[in-house]
């Protein structure tokens, strides 16, 4: 069992929407723009700041940064190597994830960060894409993403009926 208590202000000023998050948490979650090669268990706080800016009706782009600070004993459980098995070879940059299916150690075994990019196209008001950058300074990892959203509440929305 997991959890993360998080809070985020923004404030638009025209076109601009500055944010910052934070959070205390026992994991590492995936965020929007990467999902990680591997989970975490041991208490960490999170932050996040960055701005979008609105490019017209429908694009708009985004960037921030963030940094995850862990304190404790860790856990790191690839997603990548299987259980039992050993990594093909020694991981650089510290990607323990590579080495082992579980790594136990203290906070420098899952301490991150890095920088996001994005950019949000919503063509028409039900549907979205994103595509999305993400690059780990202290893993030396980038992560492109790609997402296709559905927003089916206009669709589904009943009419108000009028009575004479």
């Amino acid at each position: 069992m997991t959890f993360d208590w998080t809070n985020q202000v923004a404030k638009e000023w025209g076109r601009f929407t500055p944010f910052l998050s934070a959070g205390v948490a026992n994991s590492i979650f995936d965020s929007r723009y990467q999902r990680r090669p591997y989970t975490t268990l041991g208490t960490l706080a999170h932050f996040e700041a960055g701005t979008s800016f609105d490019l017209g009706r429908s694009l708009t782009i985004s960037a921030s940064a963030y940094d995850v600070a862990p304190w404790g004993a860790q856990k790191v459980y690839s997603r990548v190597v299987g259980k039992g098995a050993g990594g093909a070879q020694a991981s650089k940059h510290g990607r323990v994830y590579l080495d082992n299916a579980v790594t136990s150690g203290g906070s420098s075994i899952d301490r991150d960060n890095g920088f996001n990019a994005d950019l949000d196209f919503n063509p028409w008001k039900y549907v979205d894409f994103d595509f999305g950058f993400s690059h780990s300074v202290h893993y030396q990892l980038d992560t492109f993403s790609f997402g296709v959203g559905f927003n089916l509440s206009s669709l589904l929305r009943r009419r108000g009926i009028s009575r004479n």
